[in-house]
């Protein structure tokens, strides 16, 4: 009766919807877990005023709402759990300031958008995950998404500034400000930033943008040792990315791994320099590289990796665990003895972020095989936390991960942030059955 009651008020407001049960319902809900959505009904407001006024309606009538953008999460954070699902993919103004070199953001902006039109203005919005095509702002700032600049620039969290929310009692709420350097009480972005919904929805940000470097040049070596991945990182790449043997002989056809690094500069000079330093430790090193300023020729290896995964296996599930620099090798190896006891029809191949110590460890199979790959699955969940690591550098907890939180936050420390979460989501409306 409640949801009858808020889809008549919603309507009544001129705020779009669907029903639960509509065929195109099942499109706004379904993410890339390919779980089925269960899901009350969509609700689809044009601007943030709707957004807002969607929002306090939906606590007025105590119906559980999951906030939702482009559904590119592979851990079921966007998933509807009994819940309306709140899609805000119709938000995309995008204003650039250049002079304060702030962008200013609706949540449906596709981070691939809204790094073209900072970079009309020379400007660069650094963070760069695989899906930025089609990925929304709002989607990373839920989970702090990071990808290959994260080595020289950070992730979303380091470039969000100030956020506006509505929170779980229908409050907006304006946290931090528009400018670089902050240190006026508790930064509160930073802890929307990887929330998940589960605090409140965001309806604009301000994201911080850095000057825009004119040359780049890129490197693939082939075969490195577990030696070149520090001493290479000591030598300050913009990204260093890692694919191990499997990975690199499911592209090439050859069993090689590769470590791949791009280089940025804002003078040819500068950019020259920093490659005769690198080519010159990788030639004393004896290793096998190239080097150009072609992307696409360099980096093929990684820009084709994610599309010919599938070919693997038709159930793909993936860890983005973050480890010490110095347990990294240690974890490679024990995956290459991991892949050496598989069953067949079972595939693992792992790649990732080197500069932050964020790797994304694939297991394929088959349907059939699905009890075994969570066995495994949690030999990988456990094997993180005798490294020291944690089980999300990136793509937050959503509800694949609940069961394996435990395993790395001890039970005060989630029981402060269920305090948390009550502040600013008092009915427990907020993306409920996400990361706690």
């Amino acid at each position: 009766m409640n949801a009858v009651a808020a889809l008549k008020e919603l309507q009544a407001a001129r705020i779009d919807t669907l029903p639960g049960d509509a065929p195109a319902a099942f499109a706004y809900g379904a993410d890339a877990t390919f779980r089925t959505p269960d899901t009350l009904f969509v609700v689809l407001p044009a601007t943030e005023e709707e957004l807002i006024a969607a929002v306090r309606i939906l606590v007025e009538h105590r119906i559980p709402m999951t906030p939702r953008g482009s559904g590119t999460g592979t851990t079921g954070g966007a998933l509807p759990e009994r819940s309306a699902v709140l899609f805000t993919g119709r938000l995309t103004a995008c204003r650039i300031d250049a002079g304060d070199l702030i962008a200013e953001v609706e949540p449906g902006v596709l981070t691939g958008d809204l790094k073209k039109e900072a970079e009309k203005q020379g400007l660069l919005y650094p963070p760069d995950p695989a899906s930025h095509a089609y990925a929304t702002v709002g989607g990373n700032i839920a989970t702090n998404a990071g990808g290959p600049s994260s080595l020289r620039y950070g992730t979303t969290r380091d470039h969000l500034r100030k956020v506006r929310i509505v929170d779980g009692a229908g409050k907006v709420r304006e946290l931090g400000a528009a400018v670089h350097k902050f240190s006026t009480g508790y930064f509160l972005p930073g802890m929307i930033c990887g929330s998940e919904g589960t605090l409140g929805v965001v309806t604009r940000a301000w994201m911080k943008l850095v000057p825009c470097p004119r040359f780049a040049s890129f490197i693939e070596v082939v075969a490195p040792t577990f030696e070149d991945l520090a001493t290479l990182r000591s030598l300050a790449p913009a990204a260093l990315e890692y694919l191990d043997a499997r990975a690199g002989e499911l592209v090439t056809g050859s069993r090689q791994s590769y470590l791949l690094l791009r280089l940025e500069a804002f003078t040819e000079a500068e950019l020259a320099e920093q490659e005769r330093r690198i080519a010159g430790r990788l030639t004393s090193a004896g290793r096998f590289f190239r080097m150009g300023r072609d992307k696409k020729e360099i980096w093929a290896v990684r820009e084709l990796l994610s599309p010919l995964s599938y070919q693997l296996g038709e159930r793909k599930t993936a860890q983005d665990i973050v480890l010490p620099f110095s347990r990294i090798p240690e974890f490679l190896q024990w995956a290459e003895l991991l892949r050496g006891r598989l069953p067949a029809g079972m595939e693992l191949f792992v790649f990732g972020h080197l500069g932050d110590g964020n790797l994304h460890v694939n297991l394929l199979s088959s349907q059939d095989l699905a009890v075994e790959a969570k066995r495994v699955q949690r030999e990988i969940v456990i094997q993180t936390r005798q490294l020291g690591g944690l089980i999300s550098g990136e793509h937050g907890i959503g509800r694949e991960r609940r069961e394996a939180l435990g395993l790395f936050i001890d039970e005060p420390t989630r029981e402060l942030m269920r305090g948390i979460k009550k502040l600013f989501d008092p009915y427990d409306l907020m993306n409920p059955g996400k990361v706690l």
